[in-house]
């Protein structure tokens, strides 16, 4: 665990080398890259480094929409990390854009109580609550919980979580 600005710039100098050593033998778009890229998106993330972050996300996000589909489940992790991201610079209307434009593209393939929508609704719910829209905040944090329900059942441990939003 990296605690102070020092650790952090030795664990963006090790995942730098990392990246540069598994893309050398898998190649750039090779989905096993993905942990890696996120790990060093992290880093970036705690140093407050958004713009590099960005960058690492869409590069991880160009990987698993080429190997796997724009609409698949880690596809979808990207996007959310992505919204994420926007959440922590303080960038929520891009954060709701990144969160809609998911929710939109699943809609033209999935049903509304599919697990992909479930960290879009929580991120929606946590950005809307962060901006004092209350009303917003309640409508994404009840979809959450729909989807939670209706995937996990009514004794799971997701759903506690998602009440949790509501509060």
């Amino acid at each position: 665990s990296y605690s102070s600005s020092q650790d952090f710039t030795k664990a963006e100098i090790q995942l730098i080398k990392i990246l540069d050593i598994r893309k050398e033998k898998l190649g750039k778009f090779h989905p096993d890259l993905i942990f890696d890229l996120n790990s060093l998106a992290g880093v970036y993330i705690e140093q407050l480094k958004y713009i590099k972050a960005q960058e690492i996300l869409e590069e991880g996000y160009d990987i698993v929409s080429h190997t796997y589909g724009k609409l698949s489940e880690h596809a979808m992790k990207q996007i959310s990390l992505m919204a994420l991201l926007s959440y922590k610079a303080k960038k929520y209307p891009q954060a709701i854009t990144k969160c809609e434009e998911a929710i939109n593209s699943l809609s033209e393939v999935y049903p509304n109580t599919n697990a992909l929508y479930l960290p879009f609704y929580q991120r929606l719910s946590l950005i809307f609550k962060t901006t004092n829209d209350f009303k917003k905040a309640t409508n994404f944090s009840l979809k959450a919980l729909k989807v939670s329900e209706f995937n996990y059942g009514n004794q799971s441990t997701q759903l506690v979580v998602d009440l949790s939003l509501l509060v």
